[in-house]
C-alpha cells in the first residue's frame, strides 16, 4: 500500500489562510467566490505608501473591524478597479 504524502505545517497553514480569505471576501463583498483574477498570483511584493497618520489609523481600524489586513484591502481594491 503506497504511503500517503504528509503535508507540512506550512501547506496546511496556507490552505487555511486561503479559506479564511475566501470567507472574508464573501463577507465583505457579498460574493460567494473569489474572482479568478485574485488567484492568478500568490507572490506578494512590498510597496511603501505615504498617507496621513489619521488615514493610516482609519484604514487599519477598518481592516481590523472587517477581520482582514490592509494588504488584502489594497489587493481587493486593485482587483476591482484596475
Amino acid at each position: 500500500m503506497p504511503k500517503k504524502k504528509r503535508e507540512n505545517m506550512y501547506d496546511t497553514a496556507q490552505k487555511e489562510r486561503e479559506q479564511e480569505q475566501a470567507a472574508l471576501t464573501a463577507a465583505v463583498t457579498g460574493k460567494e467566490k473569489v474572482a479568478p483574477e485574485a488567484k492568478k498570483s500568490t507572490a506578494w511584493g512590498k510597496i511603501t505608501l505615504s498617507m496621513t497618520e489619521e488615514d493610516k489609523l482609519k484604514v487599519k481600524r477598518f481592516a481590523l473591524d472587517h477581520g482582514t489586513t490592509v494588504s488584502y484591502l489594497v489587493h481587493t481594491w486593485i482587483g476591482e478597479h484596475c
